[in-house]
């Protein structure tokens, strides 16, 4: 009788041509052969209906450590084995087969694992070596029984990096107890021992008290250590890594402008001796912590808003960093667009097209425009290219070819001999990318939306590479100048103010009379939201008329252990209190916004900072009136929400917005009146149809370079425009 044979396919993406895979299939049931299909990829993209097929990937329950050992996977071979190997269905399939197939490159590395684990079976890559081994086994059944009792279990391999697995662990875990704490940092000779081997040990540690638990034994652990290591270049990573731990753990770091001051000396110190990955790699060890967003998302305050220079004084000091930032320029200045052919606009963001689509559609549909749209993060080469900014760091330090550079030069330069103007959305990793390379007569737009200004990038960027640089808003302009001041320079980029693509005229609906006494928020999952504020103005205006109520569409962030946490904590239990009683609603995340802002007759904004803020103008296009704190990051400055805004709109304290709703509302013939003025100013100002303009004049203006505005006139501002205000509220 046939011995049946039991064969495991993995393929790690859809195949080119599933009609071969399937007739290899009925190829493998005429030999007798049980097979199953275990796929990398979803089961829309299914390619068999004849055989078992096991769908993996990331674990339900993976937590942050397992994304992150995800991304430090540079292949996606890499990606298929860590998850083919967590899959405890897979394991066994792979422990019970006879014949191994990778059906893909990307299978491959899996297929050699699983190899490594069961000896008995045969690894092949590819269908026809498959069915040949199939046969093979068939033709000397004896033979093939006699072999596989000499390869029962794993290879010496797998088992000895099993063993020095486990001694490890169960070595870190006696470290850290309550005794073993004290005996690391205490009585282990740091000072004695090489650098390199004090910063593997410490890692080992550190990691293992941070995911039970112990931030504070973590902290003393590093500090401590960083105190008697004699290496000053661990001693810089140490010291980082505890006002990193710190802001985890949800506490402000105790030496922070000491712990980036050492880490940009040992950057310096490395760059001087021509060691330039590792300088990047310093470099990028301080500016993670300078920019953590512990410092200034999960706060209601950024000392880097607060003084900049004050704040950037470590990384303005740096050698290293005034190489990186100085100007390289590029050998000719843009060209104008073209006249005998259609402009070739090509539209670059990275994961995130939510404020791009609109605009991308509009030049789609231009007769005179070609248009590309490129999402680095669906481009596995791009994706490595921007995932890690020491590479980018050290093209540049290093001042010869790279690997980085090799690569990075193939990808670039069909998208540039294609490109008339590229348009980067977000100053983010594709910016910075963009920016390494001569574009040639290439025109580079980027836009800066917000939050990038507290990040890396705009400090490793070579802005004599970009011709405009574009802001939604004055007094982000004003911040990001102040953040980098070589956009001050006599060879900085252009600089624009062009609100957010929106199409404002469809939130314009019906309100029902109720919605008066309905006060909203859209989004309010951020720290920088500050709903705690909102729901102040809601308790004082509550104490004058019991029937109003909050309306907060949007998901609650998850702060975790970080210093949102105390904050998230106190929302909480505010939202425990006023729910009690009917005063809050949480509506959640909602597909129909429009339809969530009939029943919002208030629009609040209660940030600490915003770039301009699409949901209160989407509220107000609503008919909604608007109550606008003025936003702390920019209040007092030259602009801020007093500029953005009409002036009425605009209140600094809780009290006065409870003023201002109860005087907004006193009447509905009031409220109504000032809710369609809202939605005419806002709709005159922001909708698609102004917008359009000023990304035509932007991206498709005069082709006399010297004739391009530098920014839209202050005559546009919002300042001046004056709202009718509502007479005291009679009750």
């Amino acid at each position: 009788m046939r011995p049946v044979s039991k064969v495991l396919l993995i393929a790690g993406a859809p195949p080119a041509e599933p009609a071969v895979l399937e007739h290899a299939l009925g190829q493998f049931a005429q030999r007798g052969a049980h097979v199953d299909l275990a796929c990398y990829f979803g089961p829309e993209d299914a390619v068999a209906s004849t055989v078992p097929t096991l769908f993996f990937g990331p674990p339900a329950d993976h937590g942050p450590h397992f994304r992150r050992t995800a991304q430090r996977r540079r292949t996606k071979g890499g990606r298929v084995w860590l998850y083919a190997g967590h899959d405890a269905r897979l394991r066994r399939l792979a422990r019970a087969a006879h014949v191994l197939v990778a059906l893909d490159p990307d299978a491959v590395h899996t297929v050699w694992q699983f190899a490594q684990r069961n000896r008995r079976a045969d690894a092949r890559f590819g269908l026809a070596p498959a069915l040949r081994a199939v046969d093979e086994r068939a033709a000397r059944p004896f033979a093939r029984a006699l072999a596989d009792l000499c390869r029962v279990g794993p290879s010496w391999a797998v088992v000895r990096a099993a063993l020095k697995r486990r001694v490890k662990v169960a070595a870190v875990r006696a470290a850290v107890s309550t005794a073993g704490d004290v005996l690391c940092r205490g009585l282990l000779p740091v000072g004695r021992l090489p650098g390199r081997r004090v910063g593997s040990i410490a890692a080992t540690l550190h990691a293992e008290l941070v995911g039970t638990g112990r931030f504070d034994q973590a902290i003393r652990l590093d500090e401590e250590w960083a105190r008697r290591v004699a290496d000053p270049r661990v001693a810089a990573r140490l010291r980082c890594r505890a006002g990193q731990t710190q802001l985890r753990a949800g506490r402000a770091p105790r030496d922070l402008d000491g712990a980036l001051s050492a880490g940009v000396a040992v950057a310096d110190d490395l760059h001087r001796a021509g060691e330039a990955g590792r300088a990047a790699g310093m470099l990028v060890t301080a500016m993670n912590l300078a920019f953590h967003r512990g410092l200034h998302f999960d706060v209601l305050s950024s000392p880097l808003a607060a003084d900049p220079a004050r704040f950037l004084a470590p990384l303005r000091r740096s050698t290293a960093m005034a190489q990186l930032t100085a100007s390289r320029g590029r050998a000719r200045n843009a060209a104008p667009l073209p006249t005998d052919r259609p402009a070739r606009l090509l539209f670059v963001t990275r994961d995130n097209d939510y404020f791009l689509r609109r605009v991308v559609d509009h030049y789609a549909a231009e007769p005179g425009v070609e248009v590309r749209f490129h999402d680095i993060f669906t481009d596995e080469v791009a994706r490595r290219l921007t995932a890690d900014p020491a590479k980018m760091i050290q093209d540049v330090l290093s001042g010869e070819p790279t690997a980085y550079g090799d690569r990075l030069d193939e990808w670039l330069a069909p998208q540039l001999a294609w490109a008339d103007t590229v348009f980067v959305d977000w100053c983010l990793a594709p910016a910075a990318m963009m920016t390494l390379r001569d574009p040639g007569a290439v025109r580079v737009v980027v836009r800066l939306h917000s939050f990038e200004a507290f990040s890396l990038w705009p400090q490793i960027m070579d802005f004599t590479r970009v011709d405009d640089l574009v802001f939604v808003s004055d007094h982000l302009r004003d911040l990001t100048l102040d953040v980098v001041p070589r956009l001050r320079d006599a060879d900085a980029p252009r600089t624009w103010v062009i609100g957010n693509a929106m199409d404002l005229a469809g939130f314009r609906q019906p309100k029902a009379d109720a919605a008066r006494f309905t006060l909203g928020m859209v989004g309010f999952g951020s720290i920088a939201k500050d709903p705690r504020w909102a729901l102040d103005v809601l308790r004082l205006v509550r104490e004058r008329d019991p029937r109003y109520r909050m309306l907060l569409i949007g998901d609650a962030a998850n702060a975790g252990h970080s210093v949102a946490a105390g904050y998230r904590a106190a929302f909480e239990a505010d939202l425990a209190e006023l729910g009690r009683g009917g005063a809050v609603e949480v509506l959640g995340r909602t597909d129909d916004v429009v339809g969530a802002l009939t029943q919002v007759g208030v629009i609040v904004s209660s940030s600490v900072r915003e770039s301009f803020h699409c949901g209160l103008v989407e509220g107000a296009a609503s008919g909604a009136v608007p109550v606008v704190r003025d936003w702390p990051f920019f209040a007092g400055r030259a602009h801020g929400a007093r500029t953005l805004f009409p002036q009425p709109w605009v209140v600094g304290d809780p009290r006065a917005a409870a003023e201002r709703v109860l005087a907004v509302t006193a009447t509905e013939a009031t409220w109504r009146q000032l809710g369609e003025a809202a939605s005419a100013h806002v709709l005159s100002r922001w909708d698609w149809p102004v917008t359009r303009r000023e990304f035509d004049q932007l991206l498709l203006g005069d082709a006399d370079r010297g004739a391009w505005p530098m920014a839209v006139p202050d005559s546009r501002r919002a300042a001046g425009t004056v709202e009718p205000e509502a007479s005291s509220p009679t009750r």
